[in-house]
């Protein structure tokens, strides 16, 4: 038995130290769910990278004429309906021109119940798309 112990707990270590990194939590300078500013939001993208879901919630039109790279569509007129296409294991943000929509997308996840470990937030600042493909935020007048 002591022979067994001793051969598979460096294993049985080495799988639960992979899970734990393979699962990632936020980082503890990471802010709470909620809404957040241009500054935030960008560090959030870059922290996150490809395990963020950026949600645009604007409508196919205003989403053809600039986006953020990487982020999906979904028109909050859609977002109820649409729920199951957004992982609740993913952290997310949620973004629209002034802020109506994607707090309204905000709140329809948050009545999901979804892990607040994951991450939801929305972007409280004005996206501005530019001609090269780059994006930064600027305050509502």
């Amino acid at each position: 038995m002591k022979s067994f112990i001793g051969k598979k707990m460096p294993l049985a270590l080495m799988l639960f130290a992979f899970i734990l990194i393979s699962k990632p939590a936020l980082a503890s300078d990471t802010p709470p769910s909620g809404p957040v500013d241009g500054n935030l939001a960008t560090r959030i993208i870059e922290d996150f990278g490809d395990r963020l879901l950026i949600i645009d919630v604007r409508n196919p039109e205003e989403y053809a004429q600039g986006h953020i790279p990487g982020a999906i569509n979904i028109p909050v007129s859609e977002f109820p309906a649409r729920l199951e296409e957004i992982p609740a294991d993913r952290p997310v943000l949620l973004l629209c021109l002034a802020g109506k929509r994607s707090t309204l997308a905000f709140d329809t996840l948050m009545a999901q119940n979804r892990p607040k470990e994951s991450g939801i937030w929305r972007v409280a600042d004005i996206p501005e798309y530019h001609p090269d493909g780059s994006y930064s935020f600027r305050k509502p007048e």
